[in-house]
């Protein structure tokens, strides 16, 4: 029996780790183009870098994709936002997750 491979990595206190769907990148500006890796990055790391927290950011993050994208999502979108907190009890790890609303084919 094989094991998958993994990754490790320590954590610092305040480090976040994002996890998306395709649906998030591949969601279309209303001139046509991807939302992108670049874009969620940067609003992501400019959350970071004014002290956001991690519900914030995710906030910031759907809004700025909704608006973006002008109209409800076609494909599957969903977020997590994990953030790093050894200060508190148990060492805990704070998951903040959004699914993003799709638009629904008409019938």
């Amino acid at each position: 029996m094989s094991s998958s491979p993994r990754f490790t990595r320590p954590c610092s206190p305040g480090d976040r780790l994002l996890c998306y769907t395709d649906g998030v990148v591949e969601a279309r500006t209303r001139g046509g183009d991807l939302f992108g890796v670049d874009r969620l990055a940067d609003t992501i790391l400019r959350t970071m870098a004014a002290g956001m927290s991690a519900p914030e950011a995710l906030r910031r993050l759907i809004h700025g994709l909704l608006a973006e994208h002008g109209s409800p999502l076609a494909d599957d979108a969903t977020v997590l936002l994990a953030e790093w907190r050894p200060t508190t009890p148990g060492g805990s790890i704070q998951l903040t997750s959004q699914t993003l609303p799709l638009q629904h084919p008409a019938r």
